[in-house]
């Protein structure tokens, strides 16, 4: 049973709870791997529970948990919230403060999953509580989904919910990672949102050579060839496609840059492609952002060759990050990674998630873009594509729209996505109350 607050005229809940409840989820080390997170879920289900709220926790495995909590409305389509409590792991060293300590200080709270995403946790059952302090009455079911193992694939979380309890999981829209922060643009604040993300693939590539002592070089041997491909794929970039997502961010963008949106426009093209990104765009990670929103890419990121420095060996492997773009298949993908690295290296998908692409033309989305407009006059409310993964793959499997809208306001030219996963993760105060106020809004008029 919910407990009743609207007759509760003295229950006043504290500004900064949403501070304080994110500081005490950073000091619960939910590093993955191993993850452990059943500490952490157990703490949120205690919280809930504290107001009334009746949360069901399942452990996929030995301390890996799960939460899901129901708030019931009167009849309408269900909406959801969900959000991941495992983190990166975290070495001390760099830090300002200690990773896991949860610091509180010089105006942000301080620590590993402050931005990934313990944040949206925290100011989703703050929000919670709070609009049931207030006494509202959902006309929509409020599902509230906490999963562990989304730093390592969700086969522990999303997916392990999604495949081994489909009957908890029921929503037409909902909100998680990634999207909803500010980024400073030309004097303005924009706020994409995400609606469509990056397919997967791991790739495992195989050179063959003949093997033989060092001394006795061999032609285009195993390790040589891994190397070249390795170099081609750093340097040579695959294909441009412009998808309809990377289209209207370049439109949105393009119409608040100034004279500057002219020759962002030529990003469409592929001859001005990388000249633009080379020239026009100045920040490293904006940089890194635009080459990934318009290209499948490619990243060789471990090579294994050899046991001996004095034996050439008969075999060189190199696994490659493969992101492919909505509307490209997997196989289209693969032979754009072939065109580069030649015909005569073994390509092996050993892992690989599809791509998404949501609907942007909906009741939610209008809402949160009025809502943003209303709390941040001036602000410019934008689709995005995210070069990542999220749990959303998993959820979209039960037709579940998630939109990326963890919304933050940086009071200052803070780059976001330079903090996640990097040492010194931080958020601030400001920033983490503003955006649960505008979470709470937005949880109130869809759900009302």
């Amino acid at each position: 049973m919910i407990q009743d607050f609207s007759q509760e005229a003295k229950i006043m809940i504290e500004q900064n709870e949403v501070v304080n409840l994110l500081s005490d989820l950073i000091r619960i080390n939910t590093s993955n791997p191993p993850g452990n997170e059943i500490e952490a879920i157990d703490y949120c289900a205690r919280y809930l529970k504290g107001f009334g709220v009746e949360p069901v926790v399942i452990e996929s495995a030995p301390k890996r948990g799960n939460l899901i909590a129901r708030i019931k409305g009167s009849g309408r389509t269900p909406f959801m919230l969900t959000g991941h409590i495992d983190t990166v792991p975290a070495e001390e060293n760099g830090w300002r403060y200690p990773p896991f300590s949860g610091e509180i200080k010089e105006g942000f709270i301080w620590g590993r999953g402050a931005l990934d995403m313990k944040h949206f946790v925290a100011m989703s059952m703050v929000s919670i509580k709070e609009l049931l302090a207030e006494g509202f009455k959902p006309k929509r079911d409020i599902l509230l989904v906490i999963t562990c193992d989304e730093e390592e694939g969700s086969g522990c979380g999303a997916r392990y919910l999604v495949e081994k309890h489909p009957d908890l999981i029921d929503a037409e829209f909902g909100l998680g990672e990634v999207g909803g922060f500010s980024m400073n643009v030309s004097g303005k604040r924009l706020y994409p949102v995400m609606t469509s993300e990056k397919g997967f693939a791991w790739l495992k590539i195989t050179a063959e050579g003949e093997s033989g002592h060092g001394s006795m070089p061999v032609f285009r041997n195993a390790s040589g060839r891994l190397g070249l491909a390795a170099w081609r794929l750093s340097n040579i970039p695959l294909p441009l496609h412009i998808t309809e997502d990377a289209s209207a961010f370049l439109k949105t963008l393009s119409g608040i840059v100034g004279i500057k949106g002219k020759f962002l426009r030529l990003l469409e093209h592929n001859l001005t492609n990388e000249i633009v990104i080379d020239n026009l765009i100045t920040n490293p990670n904006q940089k890194k952002y635009f080459k990934a929103l318009l290209r499948n890419t490619a990243t060789p990121t471990v090579v294994n060759a050899g046991e001996k420095v004095n034996v050439i060996p008969k075999s060189a492997i190199m696994r490659v990050d493969l992101r492919y773009l909505p509307g490209i298949s997997l196989e289209e993908a693969v032979d754009e990674v072939r065109e580069v690295v030649g015909d005569d290296l073994k390509i092996e998908v050993e892992s690989y998630g599809e791509p998404l692409s949501f609907n942007k033309k909906s009741e939610l989305f209008d809402i949160i873009k009025n809502i943003v407009v209303a709390e941040d006059r001036g602000a410019v409310v934008t689709p995005y594509m995210s070069p990542g993964f999220t749990d959303a793959k998993y959820f979209s499997k039960k037709n579940i729209t998630i939109y990326g809208f963890t919304p933050l306001k940086f009071d200052t030219d803070i780059n976001y996505t330079s903090l996640i996963h990097s040492e010194n993760e931080r958020v601030s105060e400001n920033a983490l109350i503003w955006g649960k106020d505008v979470l709470k809004r937005v949880i109130k008029e869809y759900c009302g």
